[in-house]
């Protein structure tokens, strides 16, 4: 689902929110839930909005994608790769 020009930006913790900044660091949701130490069950229901992340997950988010520069993106490839 597209925003639409004039529609306001999803607000934090949405699940609109966190599907949007998941999808804008370029990681599936198995890497975002071992990045945040949850599991990939709670990101999926962040995003299908049956539960909503708390304070620490929403502001981790935020400073994974404030920070999204070239060694988070290293970072989050090697959590990627790993078992």
């Amino acid at each position: 689902m597209q925003q639409q020009q004039n529609a306001p930006p999803p607000v934090p913790g949405s699940p609109e929110w966190v599907r949007a900044q998941r999808r804008h660091l370029g990681i599936t949701q198995a890497v975002l839930a071992r990045v945040l130490e949850v599991q990939v069950i709670t990101v999926s229901r962040w995003e299908t909005g049956r539960r909503r992340p708390g304070r620490y997950a929403v502001r981790a988010i935020e400073a994974l994608v404030k920070r999204n520069d070239s060694r988070v993106r290293k970072a989050l490839a090697l959590k990627k790769a790993a078992p």
